[in-house]
């Protein structure tokens, strides 16, 4: 097997892609194929995250690996979206050669200290711990408490591990500020949407767009907050075609 010149690991199966996540992983390994970079990609399985053949085409290998949920779901002072991911077959797989290492998302990082003798990069989606201290503002009861428990454990995990990367790249301007001002190496990089030049009308449509997980709270209030905002009795296509009212969905 050809030695990569780059091993990245995901944090779930990033095709189809179909959401924020997704769009800017996707893109970025399908930009390195073109420019001829030999890529090992590491995925996790979980949920409606399968393995999809297409992967092959843009990666020089894929691996698999399940999230465990237990112990990890109940392990003493960790972030769960961390050490669901700790897979001994992964380590094993990273360890068989010196290549550069690229984390997608803070998810991923389970084992950057034992990888501290390699070249270790870290593409930053969120700054988690807030985002789940909105998930818990946004929630109530048990659901509020574990989201509460996981920004906490995330808190402490991302200051500690902020400055042990070689290159932390940013998705926002104040993302790459917070890092920064951890001790992190920080490059601002905007998401990757794949498009190579304006391809579109000229003067504002008339529809309305909405990306985002309809499965958490926070964003269930966002677009019924957008909803709210629409002018009564004005009609957009949305969703291929289909017609909304400010009334309801």
């Amino acid at each position: 097997m050809t030695r990569p010149d780059l091993h990245i690991i995901t944090f779930a199966v990033p095709y189809p892609s179909n959401y924020g996540g997704a769009i800017d992983v996707w893109n970025r390994i399908t930009a390195l194929k073109r420019a001829g970079i030999r890529v090992h990609l590491h995925c996790f399985v979980y949920g409606l995250f399968e393995p999809q053949p297409i992967l092959e085409t843009v990666a020089d290998k894929v691996y698999y690996y399940p999230r465990v949920i237990w112990p990890a779901l109940i392990s003493k002072g960790q972030p769960y979206i961390v050490t669901s991911r700790k897979s001994q077959d992964l380590l094993r797989n990273l360890l068989g050669d010196d290549s550069p290492v690229l984390f997608e998302g803070i998810h991923t990082t389970g084992f950057a200290r034992e990888l501290s003798g390699r070249k270790r990069m870290l593409r930053a989606h969120n700054i988690e711990h807030q985002y789940y201290a909105e998930l818990a503002n946004q929630c109530s009861g048990f659901k509020s408490l574990i989201f509460r428990r996981e920004s906490l454990c995330l808190r402490d995990y991302e200051e500690a591990l902020a400055g042990a990367f070689d290159v932390v790249f940013a998705i926002s301007p104040d993302d790459a500020d917070w890092y920064g001002q951890h001790g992190a190496n920080t490059i601002f990089m905007p998401p990757y949407h794949g498009y190579d030049k304006v391809d579109i009308l000229p003067g504002h449509g008339q529809y309305l767009l909405y990306q985002g997980d309809l499965s958490l709270e926070i964003n269930q209030e966002s677009l019924l907050d957008m909803m709210t905002r629409i002018p009564s009795g004005d009609l957009y296509p949305c969703s291929g075609g289909r017609k909304i009212r400010q009334q309801g969905i």
